[in-house]
C-alpha cells in the first residue's frame, strides 16, 4: 500500500474517531447537566427550599402577556396578564402551598385575581379567584376553591400536577399597576419518591409512561434524545418518579471535546487552514450554543453578511445545467417519496418550506464557504474536505444525537453534489425538502424539535 493512501486511510480513520468522541462528549454532557439538575432538586425538596420567584417587570420570567401594556416597571390597563416561567419540575400541591403575590395599583378598589396552573401535556387546568387590594399577600392555596376545567371543584391536594402558571387581574377600570417579586414556596420538606440509595437500574427500553413506577430510576441511555424525552415527558411531570442518566465515563464531558479538537487537528495535520477551522468552529459551538445562548441571534446576524458575500460569488450555481444531476434529481425525488409516504402523504409541510428554503439556503452558503476554504485556500484534498466539512456540521448540532448524525450524513453529500456538480438549487431543496418530511414522518418529538445546544436540554 502506498504511503499516501495510508495517510489518507490515517486521516479519515481520525476524522471517525473525532465523530464518536463528539457523540460521547454530547451524550455525557447531555446525562451530566440532568443528573446536576436532579441532584440539585433532589437537595432543595429535602430540605424544603425548593422555591420559584419571579420578578414581573423582567421580561425573562414571563412566558406570554395576555393583558395589559408594560412600560418600564410599570404596567396599564383595565386587566393584566401573563404567564410566568416555571423551572423543571412540576408544582407538587403536597408541598407547594404558599403563594406570595405583591402587587399596586393606582384606584382603591380591590382587584379580582383569577390564579391557574395547568399541565400542558394532558391540557388540564385548574383555576382559583379570589379579590385582593394593594399590598403584598400570602395565599394558602389549600383555602381557596379550585375548579378544574369542567367546573368540578376539588381542592388544591387533589391536583395531579401542574408544570404552567397564569395569572390574571381584572379591576373595574383603566389601572397602573406595579409589582414586587412574586413567590411560591415550598411549604415544608418533602421525601417524594423515598429516595433510593443506590437508585434502582433499568434500561431506556421501557420508555412508557405507565411502565415506570413509582421511585427514582438510574438508566442506560446511548442516545440522548431518549434521555430528554424521558426526562421531560415523565421526570419533570411527576413528583412520584425521578430519573438520573449513566455517563459513559466518570470525567466531565469537556474532556471529551478536547479529544474531539486534538483529533481533528491530527486528521488535519499539513492543512493549518483546517486546523484553524476547526478550533474557530469550536470556539463558537461552545460559546454560542453551549455557554451563552442568548448571543445565538447576533451570532446569526453577524454571520449573515458572510452569507450574503458566499451567494453572490456563487450566484452562477443557482441556474447550473440540471441536465448532469438528473439522477441525483431522481434518487433525491424518491427519497422525499419515500417519506412522504411515511408521513400519512399530508401537505402540511407546504406552508413552512418557504421559510425553512431560505434557512437551507443560509446553511448551504456556509457549508460551501468552509469547503471551498479548506479545498482551494488550503489546498487540502476534495475528499477530505468534504470529511472536514461534514464534522464540522455534525458539531453545530451538538448534542442533539439524532440531528448530529443526520447532518454528519447529509453534509457529506451535499459537498459531493457541490463538488461534482456545484449545483446549489438541487443542495437547497433536497435540504428542505427532505428535513420537512422527516418532521412530518417521524414527529418533531424524535428530532426533539430540531433543538441544539443548552435548548435541548
Amino acid at each position: 500500500m502506498e504511503l499516501k493512501t495510508r495517510r489518507s486511510l490515517l486521516r479519515f480513520s481520525l476524522l471517525g474517531l473525532a465523530f464518536v468522541a463528539l457523540w460521547v462528549f454530547a451524550h455525557d454532557f447531555v446525562a451530566q447537566n440532568i443528573n446536576h439538575r436532579i441532584a440539585s432538586e433532589r437537595l432543595s425538596v429535602e430540605k424544603g427550599t425548593q422555591n420559584q420567584s419571579w420578578d414581573i417587570s423582567r421580561t425573562s420570567d414571563l412566558v406570554a402577556v395576555f393583558a395589559g401594556v408594560q412600560e418600564g416597571e410599570k404596567w396599564h390597563g383595565k386587566a393584566v396578564g401573563f404567564s410566568l416561567s416555571m423551572p423543571k419540575w412540576p408544582v407538587n400541591p403536597q408541598i407547594h402551598d404558599l403563594l406570595i403575590i405583591d402587587f399596586d395599583v393606582s384606584g382603591m378598589q380591590p382587584v379580582s385575581w383569577v390564579i391557574e396552573f395547568s399541565d400542558l401535556k394532558t391540557g388540564r387546568f385548574y383555576m382559583a379567584t379570589i379579590k385582593l387590594s394593594s399590598g403584598a399577600h400570602e395565599l394558602h392555596l389549600n383555602q381557596l376553591v379550585w375548579q378544574d376545567d369542567l367546573k368540578n371543584n376539588l381542592a388544591w391536594q387533589d391536583v395531579p400536577r401542574a408544570n404552567t402558571l397564569v395569572v390574571r387581574g381584572f379591576a373595574a377600570q383603566e389601572q397602573q399597576w406595579s409589582f414586587k417579586p412574586w413567590q411560591l414556596k415550598q411549604s415544608h420538606a418533602f421525601n417524594p419518591v423515598s429516595w433510593p440509595d443506590p437508585w434502582q437500574t433499568a434500561d431506556c427500553d421501557r420508555d412508557t409512561e405507565h411502565a415506570w413506577q413509582k421511585g427514582a430510576w438510574q438508566l442506560g441511555c446511548y442516545s440522548n434524545n431518549t434521555m430528554v424525552k424521558l426526562d421531560q415527558n415523565i421526570s419533570q411531570l411527576s413528583p412520584k418518579v425521578s430519573f438520573q442518566f449513566e455517563t459513559f465515563f466518570e470525567v466531565t464531558a469537556w474532556i471529551w471535546l478536547i479529544v474531539f479538537v486534538v483529533l481533528m487537528c491530527w486528521a488535519c495535520a499539513g492543512f493549518l487552514h483546517a486546523q484553524l477551522a476547526v478550533l474557530n468552529g469550536l470556539f463558537l459551538v461552545v460559546v454560542v450554543l453551549l455557554i451563552i445562548p442568548e448571543l445565538m441571534g447576533v451570532a446569526v446576524w453577524l454571520v449573515l453578511p458572510v452569507v450574503l458575500w458566499l451567494a453572490w460569488r456563487h450566484k452562477s450555481s443557482f441556474i447550473s445545467d440540471q441536465k448532469d444531476a438528473m439522477k441525483v434529481w431522481l434518487g433525491v425525488t424518491v427519497l422525499a417519496l419515500l417519506l412522504w409516504t411515511l408521513g400519512g402523504w399530508r401537505f402540511d409541510f407546504i406552508s413552512q418550506w418557504p421559510v425553512y428554503l431560505l434557512w437551507a439556503v443560509f446553511q448551504q452558503l456556509l457549508l460551501i464557504g468552509l469547503f471551498e476554504h479548506l479545498r482551494k485556500d488550503g489546498q487540502m484534498p476534495t475528499s477530505l474536505a468534504i470529511a472536514v466539512t461534514a464534522v464540522m456540521f455534525a458539531l453545530f448540532h451538538v448534542p442533539n444525537h439524532h440531528l448530529m448524525w443526520m447532518t454528519l450524513s447529509g453534509g457529506v453529500f451535499w459537498m459531493w453534489i457541490w463538488s461534482k456538480y456545484q449545483n446549489f438549487l438541487l443542495m437547497v431543496v433536497s435540504h428542505s425538502l427532505w428535513a420537512l418530511l422527516l418532521y412530518q414522518a417521524v414527529g418533531e418529538a424524535w428530532l426533539h424539535s430540531a433543538r441544539v445546544g443548552m435548548s435541548f436540554l
